[in-house]
């Protein structure tokens, strides 16, 4: 059921809601969309601590984007989650810092165009497959995003959503635990 999901005018974020992660940037990001597009909305899926959601929702609503966004705070089911996300023509990630993305890969699985930060792990990973824009740059991810928008059925984003998803997969916990496995069974017969 979760395949009859069709995108529309949506954009998410998916990831705790916090500075690092950008979350303040999501209200400058979803401003410029909606003078372009202006039935867009934003889900945001993440926990949060009382004091951020409110300046988020304060800076929200000093931006003009009031009923142009939803903030769901943690979903348990991950069901529940990839039905937002699929909602979405493009997942935003404006992280300052990160390890590993765990909820950018999670995000990729939805098989929706991905627009980060240009942060070194995501470089190692995807080389240059992934669609990022420069750190603490909030509008050229709008711009980027309403590109994605405009080109939403366009052989070149649906070949960049299959070329992060093909990457994307070779880190599913499946491939990961066989590796491990891997590693160590040849530790154990030494």
């Amino acid at each position: 059921s979760l395949n009859k999901i069709k995108p529309n005018n949506h954009i998410s974020y998916f990831g705790r809601l916090s500075v690092t992660k950008g979350v303040y940037d999501l209200p400058i990001i979803l401003s410029e969309i909606i003078k372009k597009y202006p039935d867009t909305q934003l889900d945001i899926i993440g926990a949060s601590i009382p004091n951020i959601k409110n300046s988020l929702i304060d800076k929200f609503n000093q931006l003009g984007c009031q009923n142009h966004y939803h903030i769901y705070d943690f979903v348990e089911d991950k069901k529940d989650v990839f039905k937002i996300l699929l909602q979405s023509k493009v997942i935003v990630f404006p992280s300052y810092e990160e390890g590993w993305g765990i909820s950018l890969f999670e995000s990729i699985m939805t098989k929706r165009p991905v627009i980060t930060y240009d942060l070194p792990v995501f470089k190692e990973i995807f080389e240059n497959k992934l669609i990022t824009a420069p750190i603490g740059k909030p509008k050229k991810i709008a711009q980027k995003t309403i590109k994605l928008f405009k080109n939403y059925q366009s052989p070149s984003v649906k070949k960049y959503v299959d070329n992060c998803y093909q990457i994307a997969q070779k880190y599913s916990w499946e491939n990961v635990f066989l590796t491990e496995k891997k590693y160590l069974l040849k530790i154990t017969k030494q």
